[in-house]
């Protein structure tokens, strides 16, 4: 009977220790799993960063295009006044 417990004992132990490996695997997943989803957090912040500076960018440029088109017009409109004194 003493042997029959030894031998039952050290399945537990060899059972506790596949138990405790199993765990610390389990740890460890959870772990990359939640180091990989702080970094797809980073990434997307840094995604929607770049779009608000391409945007900003893009804005800065149509402002340009719309300022220099109006100094056209307004240029065209001063021309048209003159040509038209000088037609008088």
């Amino acid at each position: 009977m003493i042997n029959n417990n030894q031998s039952t004992g050290s399945t537990l132990e060899t059972e506790e220790i596949k138990l405790a490996s199993s765990l610390k695997i389990a740890l460890l997943a959870g772990l990359f799993s939640t180091v990989g989803d702080a970094l797809a957090t980073y990434a997307a912040k840094l995604a929607i960063e770049e779009e608000i500076e391409v945007q900003v960018t893009q804005q800065q440029e149509i402002d340009e295009e719309d300022a220099r088109i109006r100094r056209l017009e307004k240029q065209i409109q001063d021309l048209h006044e003159k040509i038209s004194q000088l037609s008088k």
